[in-house]
């Protein structure tokens, strides 16, 4: 256990020079987002569960996407207790709050998913049904076709999470966005070389069809949710209007980030993480503008690193 600390301290101090001081400083006042949104509805205990079974479908899905499973294996003498400790640190914003409000079942419904999730193996989902929706994505969606194969099971659970929520005022859209986080970790491995130039474009031409390619299916899937919402909240057509504005702008700027930091067949940090800060700065609207400054600032280091792979195509 004090060995995987030191790593992960060792791990969290690498991405923290990578970002910067400046970016450091700027983007610390994201830590207090949570209990913004949570203030409100933390004291709802039908909204409390919800989000409690949201958070937690949520943690799910991360871990059946870690790659570090066999790593922390062999490193730690109880990997169990790991898993445990690093859930409920995600999930501790929503703990503290349930504490605060006294939410106790939402907090013992969340405290004891976090405690079997761990224990979930791997698992491909896999039917005949997955593969034939998964099939109805087109090709280029490769990103798409791959993760879904892997959580299909798992990202229609919270969607319908998601839309069973929207009767109620602002929770919803606040899990649409995160599910919009979930789908922009599909993207997050960088693609093979020869991938990148099957697209036959330059590099300005290739960000502007990632962006569009991949804002356009999400917010297709989001329709259904926006528009349920709105028969519900009709008074809220104004922030379903900044919604859909923020989702496309925000996987400009993941998609920017990424690309600025390309390395053929492997997956950023220091993306990550910048991407990470990026979605929660939807949550504190004076820091709003801060990641497409970020955006502006890496877009010309994006077309650098992409004109040495697609300068053919100029």
């Amino acid at each position: 256990m004090s060995n995987l600390l030191l790593f992960r301290i060792k791990q969290g101090l690498k991405v923290l020079d990578g970002l910067g001081i400046g970016y450091i400083l700027l983007f610390l006042p994201l830590m207090v987002f949570p209990f913004l949104f949570l203030r409100k509805y933390a004291i709802n205990p039908q909204a409390a569960q919800l989000m409690a079974i949201g958070l937690s479908v949520f943690i799910l899905f991360v871990h059946q996407n870690r790659k570090d499973i066999r790593f922390i294996n062999i490193i730690s003498g109880n990997p169990y207790a790991v898993f445990v400790l690093e859930y409920h640190l995600i999930g501790s914003p929503l703990l503290v709050a349930f504490l605060i409000f006294q939410q106790w079942k939402a907090m013992a419904i969340m405290a004891g998913l976090i405690l079997v999730i761990p224990l979930i193996k791997k698992a491909s989902y896999r039917s005949g049904l997955n593969e034939k929706l998964i099939r109805l994505l087109p090709i280029h969606l490769f990103e798409w076709r791959a993760a879904l194969r892997k959580t299909f099971l798992l990202v229609s659970l919270f969607y319908l999470i998601i839309l069973a929520c929207t009767f109620l005022p602002f929770l919803s859209i606040f899990l649409a966005w995160f599910f919009a986080i979930m789908v922009s970790g599909f993207l997050m491995e960088n693609e093979p070389v020869n991938v990148l130039e099957s697209y036959e474009k330059g590099p300005k031409a290739f960000l502007r069809h990632k962006i569009w390619q991949h804002t356009s299916v999400t917010m297709l899937c989001l329709l259904p949710v926006l528009l349920s919402y709105l028969a519900f909240n009709p008074a809220h057509w104004l922030l379903v209007l900044i919604f859909t504005i923020l989702v496309p702008a925000f996987f400009a700027y993941m998609i920017i980030l990424k690309y600025s930091f390309y390395e053929p067949g492997i997956k950023s940090m220091a993306s990550n993480t910048y991407v990470s800060i990026g979605a929660l700065a939807v949550f504190i609207p004076f820091l709003l503008p801060l990641p497409m400054v970020v955006a502006f600032i890496r877009f010309k280091k994006a077309i650098k690193k992409l004109n040495f792979y697609l300068d053919d195509f100029n």
